[in-house]
């Protein structure tokens, strides 16, 4: 039985918005995870946002 709620990948382009479903979106789905890995956390952002303000002034 196909599944009823398809995984589902929303790309926003200047001409117009896009949605991809399932297997298209697996790729989209591994590339935010790789991306969610090496992304900062909110406080470390802050910490980063703050010493470039720093260095720049």
């Amino acid at each position: 039985m196909e599944d009823p709620s398809p995984e589902v990948g929303y790309v926003e382009t200047p001409k117009g918005a896009l949605y991809i479903e399932t297997p298209d979106s697996d790729s989209m789905m591994e590339m935010y995870d790789r991306l969610w890995e090496v992304s900062l956390s909110a406080e470390e952002s802050a910490e980063f946002i703050f010493t470039v303000s720093k260095e720049l002034t």
